[in-house]
């Protein structure tokens, strides 16, 4: 196949008798593809992988101008993953024999699956929130059982590659009921049209943030109000305290006790003290029961900490 010249590229050869062109506008002729074909006729296997090829072009995976940054990076990288297994599955009748290819195709799923999941989960809960069907997630599922079904190594799983191949081949109609993945894309395109835009930070957004954090402030003093009145113990008349809870007190001065320990130190029943001295001086705020601190304490002199 001879060239005119006139549209070779600066630098380009002729290799041989003109049976191979270098020249790459040449090559994109209709011409020259018949050509081609006609010295270097494919054989059944090179036809069926290029007629795989040609039925997974379909599949659009370019993002698209109408959507935000993360839902179109969502959809290039979900469709992505279904063209891959769309590819790894209309491959089957060639990848019998051979294992090198089954391997790669199996490597661009995983790699398509990892990207697509992580591409997912910025905007899940958009998708959640828009309710209605979510076809990207049914994709998506669709796209790990077909990882799931194809290791990166055959050889490991029982049966082999002839084992692997069949389960693909007998499970596809299941994973993938349309013909191409075209529908699937049609799909997600139209629960995409129903998420609402992406809230964008601004004036009003800043205000609202103004004013939770004055708010978080307001309440933390607050609450440390509330815990000093709480905390406070109830000044009573020195002849409202039995004996018994004067001896509690000293025993609690700078130091946490349990129940068992005071009951000891005291001699005294332990329901007994609990019931008619303790929970006297808990009401009037005298003692605390922490267990974190260590028992009963005063929070007038509070265990000091080693």
């Amino acid at each position: 196949m001879a060239c005119t010249g006139k549209r070779w590229l600066p630098g380009a050869s002729v290799s041989g008798e003109t049976t191979v062109v270098n020249c790459q506008a040449c090559r994109q002729t209709a011409a020259f593809k018949r050509a081609e074909r006609e010295q270097h006729p494919p054989d059944a296997t090179e036809k069926g992988r290029s007629r795989v090829d040609e039925r997974v072009s379909k599949i659009d995976i370019d993002s698209h101008p109408d959507l935000d940054a993360d839902l179109a990076g969502a959809l290039s990288a979900v469709a992505t993953g279904v063209r891959e297994c769309h590819r790894l599955i209309g491959s089957i009748p060639h990848l019998w024999s051979d294992e090198g290819e089954y391997r790669r195709l199996a490597a661009c799923v995983a790699d398509a699956a990892t990207a697509a999941c992580s591409a997912y989960q910025v905007v899940d809960m958009r998708l959640r929130r828009a309710g209605g069907p979510n076809p990207m997630r049914e994709a998506l599922k669709a796209v790990e059982a077909v990882r799931d079904l194809a290791p990166l190594d055959p050889n490991g799983t029982p049966g082999g590659l002839n084992a692997t191949l069949t389960k693909l081949y007998t499970r596809w109609a299941l994973l993938y009921p349309q013909a191409d993945g075209s529908e699937c894309i049609d799909r997600i395109l139209d629960q995409l049209a129903r998420v609402p835009p992406a809230r964008k930070s601004g004036a009003g957004e800043a205000k609202t943030e103004d004013i939770t954090k004055s708010l978080k402030e307001f309440l933390a003093g607050e609450l440390a109000q509330l815990s000093n009145i709480v905390a406070r113990p109830v000044d009573a008349p020195p002849g409202t305290l039995t004996e018994k809870q004067r001896e509690i007190l000293k025993a609690l001065d700078a130091k946490a006790m349990t129940l068992d320990e005071l009951a000891t130190q005291l001699d005294c029943d332990k329901s007994r003290l609990h019931r008619d001295h303790l929970k006297p001086l808990k009401k009037l705020g005298r003692v605390i029961n922490d267990r974190k601190v260590g028992g009963y304490y005063r929070p007038d002199a509070p265990p000091t900490m080693a």
